[in-house]
C-alpha cells in the first residue's frame, strides 16, 4: 500500500487517502519491522525496469519514510501470518 503512494499503481488515490487519513490521526497504521527494507527493495527494482528514473527511487523512499507506521517485530508474527496466507 505504501509503495502506491510514490508509484503510478492502480488504486493509488485510495493509498494516498489512507495515508493523509493516518497524518491527520484518523487512522493508524502498522506495519513488521521489514517495512522500509521491502519499500527500499521495491523501489531499486522500480528504478531497474524503469518504472521509475535512476536516482528517484532514494526521494521516494525519503517520502515514504517520513509517514513510517509503526513498526512492530515480525517473527512472533510469523506463524499467525503463514496460517492466514495458507488458508487464502
Amino acid at each position: 500500500m505504501a509503495l502506491k503512494w510514490v508509484l503510478p499503481e492502480s488504486d493509488a488515490a485510495r493509498a494516498i487517502r489512507l495515508r493523509d487519513d493516518f497524518r491527520h490521526g484518523i487512522h493508524e497504521l502498522l506495519s513488521p519491522d521489514f517495512f522500509p527494507v521491502e519499500v527500499a527493495h521495491n523501489l531499486s527494482k522500480s528504478e531497474r525496469r524503469g518504472i521509475i528514473l535512476p536516482g528517484d527511487g532514494t526521494t521516494k523512499l525519503a517520502d515514504v519514510l517520513a509517514f513510517m507506521p509503526a513498526l512492530f517485530p515480525s517473527l512472533p508474527l510469523l506463524p499467525k501470518a503463514f496460517q492466514i496466507s495458507s488458508q487464502a
